[in-house]
C-alpha cells in the first residue's frame, strides 16, 4: 500500500488510503492507525503508526506513551553539539526510544513538534475510547 502524506496541506489520497484513521498531524510528522485488521496482531495490540523526519515507527500504546517520556526526558537533556551551538534547528540531542537499539539524533525544534504529535494522538485515543463506550451504553468514568 502507498501512502503519501503532506504534513502542510493535508493527506495525498489514493484508493488504499480509505484504510487509514489519521490520529494528529503537525509540522514535523503525522500518526495514523490503520483500519485493517492485521491478521498476526491481537485487536490489543493495534499499532499506531508514526511518521517523522522520514521514519516510521509502529507501537502500541503502551510504547507511545514511553516514548513520550523518552521525549520529556530527551529536552531535559544537555545537547551533544561540539559547537555550543543555542540553535533550536541544531541535531544534537540524543532520543532514545522505546527500542533499544533505535536512537535519533534531533533538534530542540523536532522534541517540540515531537511532543506534541505524541500528546495529541494519546488524547484522540482516549477520547476515541470514550466515544465508543458511550456510543454502546456503557457508563464512562471520568
Amino acid at each position: 500500500m502507498i501512502q503519501c502524506f503532506n504534513y502542510k496541506g493535508g493527506v495525498k489520497t489514493n484508493n488504499a488510503m480509505s484504510d487509514i484513521n489519521v490520529l494528529k498531524r503537525n509540522k514535523i510528522g503525522v500518526t495514523y492507525l490503520v483500519n485493517k485488521p492485521d491478521e498476526d496482531a491481537h485487536e490489543l495490540e493495534k499499532k499506531i503508526h508514526l511518521v517523522f523526519n522520514n521514519t516510521g515507527l509502529k507501537l502500541t500504546i503502551d510504547e507511545l506513551v514511553v516514548f513520550l517520556d523518552d521525549i520529556m526526558i530527551a529536552k531535559e537533556t544537555p545537547s551533544t553539539c561540539q559547537n555550543q551551538c543555542d540553535s533550536a534547528y541544531c541535531k544534537s540531542i540524543l532520543l532514545y526510544t522505546p527500542f533499544q537499539d533505535l536512537v535519533f539524533s534531533v533538534s530542540k525544534y523536532d522534541l517540540k513538534y515531537l511532543q506534541y504529535l505524541v500528546e495529541g494522538t494519546l488524547f484522540e485515543l482516549n477520547l476515541n475510547d470514550v466515544l465508543a463506550e458511550i456510543s454502546v451504553g456503557r457508563s464512562v468514568k471520568l
